[in-house]
C-alpha cells in the first residue's frame, strides 16, 4: 500500500516537498491502519508498538516520532470519532443516522467497546450513561432508576458492535429496542403524572 502512493507520487511529479508531506501523510495513515488491526487482534493491553512498527516497516524510533506512547496512538486512533459520537448521542440520543455514524466507524467502536481495556476508553460508556442520566434527573427521575435504563439501553444497543450484526440486522434490533424501552418510559411517565 504505502509503496504503491510512493509510486503514484513520483508519476505525478509532485515537488519534492510536496512529496514528502504527502508522504508522511501517507506512512501516518498507513501506521494507523496497521496499529488498528493490531488492537483489533490483540486488544489495547495485548498490542506492541515494537509489532506495529514492524508491520508498518518503520522502526520503532520512527513510531516515537508520531506517538510518544501505546495510548497516545489507540487514542489518535479513537477520540475524533469517539467525541462526534458523545456529542451526537447526548443531544440526539440513537436514531438511524447514529446506526449509520456507527457502521461507518465500525472498527472504532469496536476497539472502544470490545479492545480498550487499559485505556481512558473502557469506561467509555458509562460515561455517556453518566451524561444521560444526568439529563434525565433534570427532569425529576430517580437517579438509580433512570442510570439503569439507561445503562441498559445503551449497552444493549452497542451489542451490535459485540456480535458484529449487520446494519439491516442493527437497525432492526435497535428499533426493537427503542419500542421496548419507550414503552416502560412511557408507563413511569404515567405513574409520575398520577
Amino acid at each position: 500500500y504505502y509503496v504503491e502512493i510512493q509510486n503514484r507520487m513520483l508519476y505525478y511529479h509532485t515537488s519534492e516537498e510536496e512529496y514528502d508531506c504527502a508522504r508522511i501523510r501517507t506512512l501516518h495513515k498507513f501506521i494507523v491502519s496497521v496499529a488498528t488491526q493490531e488492537f483489533l487482534n490483540s486488544g489495547y493491553l495485548g498490542a506492541s508498538l515494537r509489532k506495529i512498527a514492524k508491520a508498518a516497516h518503520v522502526t520503532t524510533g520512527a513510531m516515537y516520532g508520531y506517538y510518544k506512547n501505546k495510548e497516545a496512538l489507540f487514542n489518535d486512533i479513537v477520540e475524533e470519532v469517539s467525541e462526534e459520537f458523545k456529542n451526537d448521542y447526548l443531544v440526539e440520543g440513537i436514531n438511524l443516522e447514529t446506526i449509520d455514524y456507527i457502521y461507518q466507524n465500525f472498527e472504532v467502536f469496536k476497539l472502544i467497546i470490545c479492545c480498550s481495556k487499559g485505556t481512558r476508553y473502557e469506561e467509555y460508556l458509562d460515561c455517556l450513561v453518566n451524561e444521560k442520566t444526568k439529563q434525565f434527573n433534570e427532569h425529576g427521575f430517580d437517579d438509580k432508576l433512570s442510570h439503569i435504563i439507561n445503562h441498559s439501553y445503551l449497552f444493549g444497543v452497542f451489542e451490535i458492535v459485540r456480535h458484529q450484526m449487520t446494519e439491516k440486522q442493527a437497525e432492526d434490533f435497535v428499533s426493537d429496542l427503542q419500542e421496548f424501552y419507550q414503552a416502560g418510559w412511557n408507563k413511569l411517565l404515567e405513574r409520575k403524572e398520577i
